[in-house]
């Protein structure tokens, strides 16, 4: 059948136009350029149903279709599987209909699917040949974190080595963390060390060098130009009379070199060496008195360019030195190269020991990362030329979508499997020859690549937009393009093509569009928007829109609305009374968006769509559209815990593997499970606190305690007991099932089958009507069914990956404790799951919105005043070349680094027009692009000039007439104004009524006959140090001592302690200051806190002494020579501190990595005092124990007068660590002046066992 006839529409819901049946029918290889809306997926489908049908060769597992996500997979092999159904339904009898029913029968042996699991099957088929074990996984989530913690390991292991200090501030060694997680993860994989050690930095390396050595023999003539431009200078000094601070430096700089003109001279006549061949020779040259004063001369002169300008001849001599033509920068950057050549010597061997140190651990732990499985199956099919060649016999197609987002080792891949000649042979990969060069002739027939350049919007991820518009030459070829757009309205198109190409607008606008042309040297990385490209109505769709009118015709003149806040429009004192420009903005749009869904259309709340550049706006979005009751949902949750269902179901799961977690159990009794009150709650939970749980297998089953059953009876009433028995029969029932089962299966258990699911769904019976309050009643259940979705997908992932449900549980607490997850190998912020809001306003990312389209669409964060690119924060980039490429200073001062920041400068403002594009073009109806701008009365300053929408929106704000889009000018909206409007929407008397007899039906559930009164307390407060006693020499509780014991404590110093007494400095320092002994005392507290919560970097030797910040209240106190004496002293104690490891607990406890708190606050209640205070430490030892730690800063150690305290602080500690078992609490005390550590575990429980009201008020009196 023809190929016609056979696309016909009776076959397909719509016949393809001229453009997608050539794309349907190409035979050659070819390249797609399909614009947004073109209906790419559906084409690609009814091409994958033309191959099988049209060619007997091409049976449905000979053709291999490849995507870049796994829901563009899904919706592909659905689409696919359709388009062979229908053609198999529908078609008459013929070959074509047989070959369909076929593809249809065997279509479980499609290849459709992604590029990474593709790569993940040819990495299988040899991952015994390269050590990896064979049921390796890629992608888990702790990789990260893991790398992170080796990195840290290796660099403690290396911390003496001169690069590691030389890259790390002072103490600071989680700077050269950066460094080898970086290398590990970004750049460099397992490929790299396959049949050898990784050397890939050590190579790296020799190539930097040799560009620097290249550099300079390349510019001889420049550099003596620069040096004679520095002799001149001297004289140009000479006769200013400037005495400006540039100028004097640049005189000082020049008259501390001595015979400066001959240092010039020795310094021109010299040959510079090269770094490659006479390595210490070149670095005696950069490390001369002559360089490094030279090098001094130029820093100088270019430190203040702006001001040195006020000086004619120093201007002068500036531009010729660092202007546009000069190199003086460069051969300073490169001087410095050869001068730190040593220190980078080591650390490019440091780094490539690290990542083979990581290597060896993905071979064992078989955890691979998307990039390691990528770049191995591209190793494997350049070493195993069998794989490669059954490969190449497997398939007879091979299409491939979205490969803008891809890069070059994808490519190189699929050229590997569609060599002309396969032979089986081994390829040597040569980095000096292209692919083509090491693959020879590529199948002319086979390879069809689908993209759109100008929707690269992955570089974070390592696409390379370049490699696509690079394909015509790499592969040949034809290259066809699908820029009819069944997406977007007409009027739409014709602005998007104004705005993006400048397409049919008068010439003087040419160069005001998001994709011109500035330059003629168009860059690899750049997206165009040429006529044959640009965006067209098809003209089927405009044929049935004049036969099918809409009711409601939009009226707007424009369909792309530019709404700008002006925020130079109001004073700083005006602005008080106002919203900030953020919360205006999305004021805004909020009121835009009730304005249209009330309106004549009435808009849907799902029609409209809010694509931002980032999420730091979402916490505001969701706040004021939460006031203006607008239902709304997010790509992502700011915090899972926000709401009942995920704490409830987590504390479910958590008391069944932790049934010992005494909170967790109250949370329990307290949740919709058991349905406990929370005073019979607490009543229980006080029975129980002491009950000791033994840690034996058959006792860790039980979290309800049948002994205190009877005592439970008599404390709570009668309903609350029955609740009670149904709360520990159920509890029974689920445990053992939730320890066994996936982990997703139990929580859609205790959801349905257990009923939690009715709990948040008591709002069903009322009706949903277009108003506000009736909106907010059903964004109410519809979100509680949505964190059961987002809990449901994060145990599916976690299930996939192999996870139990300890490891399940103890992440989800991560994220409990720190609502960003940082911490947590669970990725909450990434998960994808359907929510179920039929009406609802979808906030979302840009890159998220990739795929998607709505009628009305509002973009945000590209047109902001404070909206930048990215700072260049890495420590490893890569440089064309020479990669990779350490950075290590600031950008500026790297030679290197400097033309990586140019470059990624480029890359990222290339980048920003693509995402603008991917942005408006999601929109079906409008675009309502949303910012701010500072515009005074002189316009836009230099800076807002350079940033590319500003540049588009200031010529059009002059040039309206010509504008492709309406200008919307914003208010600061008035906080008055906002506070009315978001209280304008009062609940209704009917659904009052509703929300008050569910109310009196809930409580008329509970027994409220017996009433638990909580008896009035004396308000007595304190603090655990007032229980000090006294000792011979204090007159007084507390850390210090009065005048008038000091001669007898001076004498038992002398006597008692002579040789232990190892600091008399202290006290005749604070003898002799106005600073007390406890505010002494203090000081120390907070320096062994700093030491704390960085062990392993806040060591002695590393303390900064000039720079080390103390509390500015107590230090005004204190001279600068005492401060430093202090330092010094603290330093001194904390070594001996780290010193005694066999009798210092606290050191075991940080090295392993178990529970430790530093100033540890707390609120107690002891007999009918209420005490305050804070433990100085306290940390989890080995065998599940914890121990008190508490510093001392006494002259004379004296433990006795410390039981009380410290007691206090076990008991705190035992309620809060050890469900109150104070048996599993110890007690330590440091005597810093000393260094010595004294257990007085036993003596302080006695002591406070023996404390009552009249002790505790004697001790406080005296």
């Amino acid at each position: 059948m023809e190929a016609e006839k056979l696309l016909a529409e009776p076959y397909l819901s719509k016949k393809p136009d001229g453009d997608q049946i050539k794309v349907v029918t190409a035979q050659e290889n070819t390249i797609v350029a399909a614009g947004a809306g073109s209906g790419k997926t559906q084409t690609l489908a009814t091409r994958f149903a033309y191959l099988v049908m049209s060619d007997e060769k091409n049976s449905v597992e000979k053709i291999l279709t490849l995507t870049f996500t796994e829901k563009a997979a899904a919706e592909m092999y659905r689409r696919i599987y359709l388009t062979l159904k229908k053609f198999a339904d529908e078609l008459p009898e013929c070959a074509e209909k047989n070959r369909a029913e076929n593809a249809v029968k065997n279509f479980s042996k499609a290849h459709i699917q992604t590029l990474d699991s593709f790569s993940m099957e040819i990495v299988k088929q040899a991952a015994n040949l390269y050590g990896i074990r064979p049921d390796f996984s890629v992608g888990a989530a702790d990789t990260s974190s893991v790398i992170s913690e080796l990195a840290f390991s290796f660099i403690m292991k290396n911390r003496e080595a001169k690069s590691i200090q030389w890259i790390s501030e002072a103490g600071k060694f989680q700077d050269a963390t950066k460094y080898f997680c970086e290398a590990a993860e970004k750049h460099t994989s397992l490929a790299d060390s396959l049949l050898q050690k990784c050397a890939v930095f050590r190579e790296s390396l020799k190539k930097q060098a040799e560009k620097i050595s290249e550099f300079f023999s390349e510019n001889d003539s420049k550099i003596a130009h620069v040096f004679s431009v520095v002799s001149d200078l001297k004289i140009s000094l000479d006769e200013t009379k400037s005495n400006s601070a540039e100028i004097k430096k640049l005189r000082n700089a020049i008259q501390n070199w001595e015979n400066f003109g001959e240092a010039l001279e020795r310094i021109k006549s010299q040959k510079i060496p090269n770094i490659v061949l006479e390595k210490e020779k070149a670095i005696d040259w950069a490390s001369s008195d002559d360089i490094r004063r030279f090098v001094d001369v130029l820093g100088e002169l270019d430190a203040k360019p702006g001001k040195s300008k006020t000086v004619e001849q120093v201007a002068e001599c500036h531009e010729k030195l660092f202007g546009e033509n000069g190199i003086a920068s460069d051969i300073f950057n490169a001087i410095d190269f050869i001068f730190n050549y040593e220190n980078l010597r080591e650390l490019y061997s440091l780094l490539d020991d690290f990542v083979e140190e990581v290597n060896s651990y993905k071979r064992r732990s078989g955890s691979l990362t998307f990039v390691d499985s990528t770049k191995l199956a591209l190793r494997i099919l350049y070493d195993q030329g069998q794989i490669r060649k059954e490969l190449n016999k497997n398939f007879t197609k091979i299409m491939i979508d979205e490969f803008q987002d891809n890069n070059s080792s994808n490519r190189d891949l699929l050229l590997l499997i569609s060599r002309e000649n396969e032979n089986g042979e081994q390829i040597f990969p040569d980095e000096k020859k292209n692919i083509l060069e090491l693959t020879g002739a590529i199948m002319q027939n086979r390879l069809f690549f689908v993209g759109d350049e100008k929707q690269s919007i992955y570089k974070f991820r390592g696409a390379d937009v370049a490699v696509f518009n690079d394909l015509k030459k790499t592969i040949g070829g034809k290259i066809l393009h699908m820029s009819n757009n069944y997406r977007s309205d007409e009027m739409l198109l014709d602005e998007f093509n104004k705005f993006f190409g400048a397409i049919g607008q008068p010439e003087k606008c040419k160069n005001y569009s998001v994709f011109s042309e500035l330059n003629s040297a168009q860059k690899k990385f750049e997206a165009t928007y040429s006529e044959n490209a640009a965006a067209k109505f098809p003209v089927a769709k405009k044929e049935f829109l004049e036969k099918n009118p809409s009711e409601f015709a939009d009226k707007s003149l424009h369909r792309i609305h530019v709404c700008m806040l002006n925020t130079s429009e109001k004073n700083k004192d005006e602005k008080k009374s106002c919203l900030s420009s953020k919360e205006s903005r999305i004021y805004f749009i909020a009121k835009k968006i009730l304005e249209l869904n009330s309106g004549e259309q009435k808009i849907p709340f799902k029609d409209f769509a809010i694509l931002s550049k980032s999420r730091t706006d979402y916490a505001e979005f969701a706040r004021i559209f939460s006031l203006l009751n607008i239902p709304f949902s997010m790509d992502q949750e700011a915090n899972i815990f926000a709401e009942a269902p995920v704490n409830d179901i987590y504390t479910a799961l958590r008391l069944c593997f932790y049934p010992s977690d005494r909170k967790c159990y109250c949370a329990f009794l307290c949740s919709p499970f058991c349905g406990i009150d929370l005073p019979a709650a607490q009543t229980i939970l006080a029975i129980t606190k002491n009950y000791d749980l033994e840690e034996s297998s058959a006792e860790m089953k039980k979290a309800f305690d049948e002994n205190l059953e009877k005592e439970i009876a008599e404390n709570i009433s009668e309903k609350d007991f029955e609740k009670y028995l149904r709360a520990k029969n159920f509890f029974n029932e689920i445990q053992d099932e939730i320890l066994r089962e996936p982990i997703a299966q139990s929580i859609t258990k205790l959801w349905y089958e257990c009923g939690y699911r009715y709990a948040p769904l008591w709002t069903k019976t009322n009706e949903y009507k277009n108003d506000a309050s009736s909106r907010t009643w059903k964004q109410t259940e519809n979100f509680m069914e949505g964190q059961y979705d987002l809990l449901f997908e994060l145990a599916r992932t976690a299930d996939a990956q192999n996870k139990d449900v300890a490891w399940f549980i103890d992440q989800l607490n991560v994220l409990q404790e720190n609502f960003r997850g940082e911490n947590s190998e669970l990725d909450a912020k990434e998960v994808n799951y359907q929510t179920e809001k039929k009406d609802a306003v979808k906030i979302m990312t840009i890159h998220k919105s990739k795929g998607l389209e709505f009628p009305y669409v509002f973009i945000c964060g590209c047109a902001n005043e404070k909206e930048g690119f990215r700072n260049f924060e890495g420590k490893i980039y890569a440089v064309e070349n020479c990669a990779p490429v350490v950075i290590y200073n600031s950008i500026k001062e790297n030679y290197f680094a400097k033309k990586v920041q140019s470059l990624e400068k480029e890359k990222d403002g290339a980048e920003f027009k693509r995402l603008v594009y991917v942005a408006t073009t999601r929109a079906i109806n409008h675009a309502y692009i949303v910012g701010d701008w500072a515009k005074g009365e002189k316009g836009l300053s230099e800076a807002a000039k350079e940033k590319l929408l500003f540049r588009i929106f200031d010529f059009y704000e002059r040039n309206q007439n010509d504008a492709p889009f309406e200008f919307i000018k914003i208010d600061f909206v008035e906080k008055s104004q906002f506070n009315s409007q978001t209280n304008s929407n009062p609940i209704s008397i009917k659904t009052r009524n509703k929300i008050l007899g569910a109310q009196n039906a809930l409580y008329n559930s509970f027994d409220v006959t017996k009433v638990i009164t909580t008896p009035n307390l004396p308000h007595f407060r304190t603090s655990p140090s007032a229980l000090e006693e006294k000792n011979q020499y204090n007159t007084y509780t507390g850390y210090g001592y009065t005048e008038k014991s000091v001669a007898q404590k001076n004498a038992a110093q002398e006597k008692e302690t002579p040789a232990s007494f190892s600091y008399p400095q202290i006290n005749s320092f604070v003898n002799s200051s106005a600073l007390a002994k406890n505010e002494y005392g203090t000081l120390f507290h907070s320096f062994m806190e700093a030491w704390s919560k960085n062990p392993f970097e806040f060591l002695p030797e590393k303390i900064d002494l000039q720079n080390y910040f103390f509390d500015e209240s107590l230090v005004q106190k204190i001279s600068e020579a005492n401060k430093k004496i202090l330092l010094e002293t603290f330093c001194k104690i904390l070594k001996t501190f780290l010193e005694l490891k066999e009798k210092n607990p606290a050191l075991d406890a940080l090295q392993n990595r178990r529970e430790f708190f530093a100033e540890y606050k707390f609120k107690t209640k002891i007999h009918s005092y209420i005490f305050t205070g804070t433990i100085d430490a306290v940390f989890e030892n080995a065998d599940g124990s914890y121990t008190v730690l508490d510093y001392k800063t006494d002259s004379v150690p004296d433990e006795k007068i410390y039981y009380n305290q410290i007691g206090c602080y076990q008991k705190v500690a035992a309620d809060l660590f050890t469900a109150g078992d104070v048996t599993k609490i110890s007690c330590i005390l440091f005597f810093a002046e000393t260094g010595e550590f004294v257990e007085i575990t036993k003596n302080a429980r006695i002591a406070f066992e023996k404390l009552t009201d009249e002790k505790i008020a004697t001790l406080i009196k005296s």
